[in-house]
Parts: C-alpha cells; sequence; structure tokens
C-alpha cells in the first residue's frame, strides 16, 4: 500500500560476498517476508530491483494508513509493510540498497540484516557531503544531471546562528550560498553539510530525488512502476564514480533520527 505513495528510508551497503539481491534479501527474517517480486532490471550492470512485503506485530506509525494494512498472516492479524531491495554493480563492486516505509522500522529491520551478516564485512556507504559540495561546484556534476535543491549546514564558531538550511533548484551554484561561503572563508566561521537532497534529472525518465544525512541514512520515492529507480542508479553510480562515497563499518540508523529522516523528505 505505500509502494508509490510514500517515502522510504534506506541503507546502502557493501561486502565481498554479498554478490545478488536475493543474498541481501536472504539475510532478512524469512519468516516475515512474502515471495519477492523484480519490479526493474537492467543486465549491462546487474541493476535489479526487487518489491517484497514484511509482516509485522509492530505498528511503526501512528499514521491512520496503517489500519488498511492489517492483514492475516499465517493466520495471525498483522501488518504489512512494502520493502524494497536493489542491488547494481558499480566501480567493481555490488552495492545493495535496502528501503522501509517507516525510519523506525527501518532501524529494527536492517540491525537484524547486520546481525545476519555478521562475518561477511558488511560495509554501509554515505555520501561525503564536504566532497559532494566540492564536486558540484566545481562542475563535476554530469553536466548538469546532478543538482543539490536542499541543504542543511552545521555553524561552527557563531555564537548566535548554529545551523542554515537552504532549498531551492540548484542550491550550491546560487548567489546566496556564494555569500554565506565567502563570508564563512573571511572569518573564523565554519559550515560542515549535515544532510542535502539530491535529484537526478535527464529529462528523459522520472527524476529522481535522494536525500541523505552525513551518516549514511538515505530517503527517496519509488515512482509509479518503479520507473525512477532505473535514474536513482544513475545518481548512485556518478556518486561511487566521483569517489563520493565513505564507507563505514558503523550502523546508519543508530546515528540518525526519525525526526530528521521526516525533514530528509521535504520537497
Amino acid at each position: 500500500m505505500f509502494r508509490d505513495r510514500h517515502s522510504f528510508t534506506a541503507i546502502c551497503v557493501s561486502s565481498k560476498s554479498l554478490d545478488s539481491v536475493r543474498k541481501a534479501i536472504g539475510l532478512l527474517p524469512q519468516e516475515a517476508l512474502s515471495k519477492p517480486e523484480r519490479v526493474a532490471a537492467q543486465s549491462k550492470d546487474g541493476f535489479e530491483a526487487f518489491h517484497f512485503l514484511f509482516h509485522s506485530s509492530e505498528r511503526f506509525s501512528r499514521s491512520t494508513e496503517l489500519d488498511d494494512a492489517k492483514v492475516v498472516w499465517n493466520g495471525v492479524d498483522l501488518y504489512r509493510y512494502d520493502m524494497y531491495a536493489i542491488g547494481i554493480e558499480i566501480v567493481n563492486t555490488f552495492v545493495v540498497i535496502l528501503a522501509a516505509p517507516f525510519f523506525s522500522m527501518g532501524k529494527k529491520v536492517f540491525s537484524i540484516f547486520s546481525r545476519n551478516a555478521v562475518g561477511t564485512g558488511l560495509q554501509f556507504h554515505q555520501v561525503a557531503l564536504d566532497l559532494l559540495q566540492g564536486a558540484i561546484r566545481a562542475g563535476r556534476h554530469e553536466g548538469g544531471l546532478v543538482r543539490v535543491v536542499g541543504m542543511e549546514l552545521i555553524v561552527l564558531g557563531d555564537a548566535s546562528v548554529d545551523r542554515i538550511a537552504l532549498s531551492g533548484t540548484d542550491v550550491l551554484h546560487s548567489a546566496l550560498f556564494g555569500r554565506f561561503t565567502d563570508l564563512a572563508e573571511g572569518s573564523s566561521t565554519i559550515l560542515s553539510p549535515r544532510r542535502c537532497r539530491l535529484v537526478y534529472d535527464d529529462h528523459l525518465r522520472p527524476r529522481f530525488g535522494l536525500s541523505t544525512d552525513r551518516y549514511g541514512n538515505f530517503v527517496f520515492r519509488v515512482g509509479k512502476d518503479s520507473e525512477n529507480l532505473a535514474c536513482g542508479m544513475d545518481l548512485m553510480k556518478y556518486l561511487h564514480r566521483e569517489d563520493l562515497i565513505k564507507r563505514t563499518f558503523a550502523f546508519p540508523p543508530a546515528r540518525g533520527s526519525e525526526k530528521d529522516h521526516e525533514l530528509l523528505d521535504e520537497e
């Protein structure tokens, strides 16, 4: 019920033994899952996206929309949640994205996945927001296909201001962002990116928007018939190809928050 009508919180991972999406799905609690349905694929780079249902007695949101998500599963009344697992080969690394409709759900389900992946060398991917900022401003943005449309900055060194949030069609090339940067460079103030929203738009396919924080928590929407996921994978390839990704063993949802998840998904 959440498929193309809800934002999804996600993590991005890789490990030497994780070479397919189905292997990743196999690390989730199988007794709670429906049969995965492949909703998008592209053979040249191993891109595959699967949709499946996760059943749980837990109500991960106070939203009334969950009232319509109750079903009988194996003889028990449970809530039914949409999930996605997406995989793609990027720079000789198979990358997997796991997505759930609520941050609290992701925190629980992704932690089960991580525990089941112990011993595989599992690493979490996070966008290096400072490097991303530099790349975009330097013109390394796929000829304008990649834009930052939202940015939250932590302000260090100013007793009166601790954060700045900007949104628009091209934040990093705006005159205002340039002024903030120049002012910071000319004083003892430091502007450190905390969160941002990226858009990949080639004007041929449904565009893909991706919000992320500095810890590796991601938020995105899946378009109708999953048509925007291929565009999303082009965005992920850009981030990895430009070395804008850091790898960490720290579990991203443990460092993020549900409040931040909601703010990240602002349009």
